[in-house]
Parts: C-alpha cells; structure tokens; sequence
C-alpha cells in the first residue's frame, strides 16, 4: 500500500494539469476590407472587415478582442459572424472605447472562458468613420486579443494593421511630359 501511494504521489506532483499548455500563440487578425491597400478616405464612412482565428492548439479561448482605429477616426457599431460550423455561437458584446470613441471592444457576454474556440475564427465588423481633418498618409490599426487566462502563456496577442489614409498618389507635373513622350 505504501509503494501504491508513493507512486500516486509522485505521479500527481509529475504530471501537467488538463489546461497547462493552453495559450493563443499564433493567433491573428487580418483586415479584408477595405481591400488591399486597405486605403481609408477622409470624410467618408466605412465598414472594415477583420478576420479573428484562435491558432490555440489546446484549449484556450479568445474571450475579449481589441480594435483601437487612429485618432482622426470614430466607431460607430460593430457586430461579428462565426465561421460556419464553429463551435461556439459567439456571445459577443460591443461597445466603442478610447478618448475619441476610436475603439472597438468586443466582449464574453456569457462571461464563461470564451467565445472563439481553438483552431476556429470569424469575421468582426466595424463601422468607422474617418474625420474630414485626418492626415494622408500611413495609419496603423492596433489589434489585442485576450485568452481565458488558464494554464501557460501567452493569454494575451497583440500587433498593428498596417493601412493609409488617403490614396498615394505621387505623380509631378514633370511625370506628365515622361509620360506622354511614351505614346
């Protein structure tokens, strides 16, 4: 009995609980729309279309995502649509976030350990509209996306999407002269 019990004991303090591992290394968000060159217009609206995909290979779920726009820009509404055949139907909440409502939070509504489970993702949606005194030139969407905080890091995945306010367009009066020489 003393033997079954050592071996008991030394396996529970060897092995890994159910949730070590978990995190949402690799996870992503990519921008589909506005379409590449993912080029905002000042003074107009928009609804920009991310893509959110849980990379967990265990058991770590997105329960929060992040989408803070620049400045210049306002969100407006947002909503989002599971991947077809997810597991999960997405209890999302939505609210805009930041000093000049330039954010975008999407929330666990059910509070529960998350809504996008591992290896699933799907498309969030964010109306914006861009101020008439925004500055051409790049602009940066910054993403952040939250785990269910059980087992190992990382919970949390962050980065930026890069995009541009205003077409870039450099032609010279100069070019014009080239140009018609070729014709």
């Amino acid at each position: 009995m003393k033997k079954l019990l050592l071996i008991l004991t030394l396996f529970a303090m060897t092995a890994s609980p159910a949730w070590a591992g978990r995190s949402i290394d690799e996870s992503t968000v990519d921008l589909l729309s506005p379409s590449f060159p993912w080029v905002f217009t000042p003074g107009q609206a928009f609804t920009s279309e991310f893509y959110v995909y849980n990379a967990s290979t265990d058991t770590e779920w997105i329960s929060e995502i992040w989408l803070t726009f620049p400045e210049c820009f306002t969100v407006t509404n947002g909503w989002w649509v599971p991947d077809p055949g997810a597991s999960s139907p997405f209890g999302f909440g939505f609210d805009t976030i930041g000093s000049s409502d330039n954010g975008a939070y999407f929330w666990d509504l059910d509070g529960s350990w998350g809504e996008i489970y591992g290896g699933e993702g799907g498309r969030f949606y964010v109306e914006v509209m861009v101020g008439a005194d925004c500055e051409c030139g790049p602009a940066e969407i910054e993403w952040f996306l939250q785990g269910d905080v059980y087992g190992s890091d990382p919970h949390q995945m962050s980065g930026y999407l890069d995009t541009h306010v205003c077409e870039q367009t450099n032609i010279n009066s100069s070019d014009w002269s080239t140009i018609k020489a070729l014709y």
